[in-house]
């Protein structure tokens, strides 16, 4: 901060305010982030493995719940392993319902009990954070090189969600695809599902 010019200030707001712990800290987030995921000739981003359990699979999802459910067409040749989706919301029903119709989407999953989970910090503390599907999607590769899309449904985007969507968008999904082993990765943020097809069509490559 030592050149002026550096730091610009809207009406009200002065420098001070960055001695406040919690602004101090999501000034630090946002520049970081803007640092590391700014394009440039050489990945800047690599994904560092759990040591236990670092691959995950739906193959075996067995677990309990008290959540309303919306039955899939789960078994052999369907688009997804488990048999229901676990609902919180009707949007939820709603964006299943998308997927199962869209041919494009070869494979999807409600990310409930299946463990999958990415860190992301807010204020300098440590969270996890579980997007609400997994699908993975033909956008003009080929069978073999399916995109792997992680689908977040939004209503309200306050500070928590927004922390979560730039973490997973802008950090996670590169970080991941630069290891070149677990394929491309990209997250879409759905704020209408009535429109959920219109949002990841242009993401197949069809118009």
């Amino acid at each position: 901060m030592g050149d002026p010019r550096q730091l610009v200030l809207t009406d009200g707001v002065f420098a001070q305010l960055l001695m406040i712990g919690s602004l101090r800290e999501q000034a630090v987030e946002r520049i970081y982030n803007a640092i590391v995921s700014t394009p440039g000739p050489e990945p800047r981003l690599s994904a560092i493995l759990r040591e236990v359990e670092a691959v995950g699979s739906t193959d075996e999802v067995d677990f309990m719940t008290a959540k309303t459910l919306w039955p899939t067409k789960a078994g052999e040749g369907t688009k997804c392993h488990v048999n229901a989706v676990t609902l919180d919301s009707r949007w939820e029903q709603t964006v299943a319902q998308r997927l199962e119709q869209m041919p494009a989407v070869k494979a999807y999953v409600k990310n409930q009990g299946i463990s999958f989970e990415i860190p992301y910090a807010i204020e300098g503390k440590q969270h996890r954070y579980m997007p609400d599907f997994v699908a993975r999607i033909d956008d003009g590769h080929g069978p073999g090189d399916l995109l792997n899309l992680l689908i977040e449904v939004t209503g309200m985007r306050g500070r928590p969600k927004e922390a979560k969507v730039d973490t997973a968008r802008d950090l996670w999904c590169p970080a991941v695809t630069n290891l070149g082993s677990f394929g491309r990765w990209k997250l879409v943020e759905v704020t209408d599902p009535a429109n959920v097809i219109s949002e990841l069509t242009p993401l197949t490559g069809a118009r």
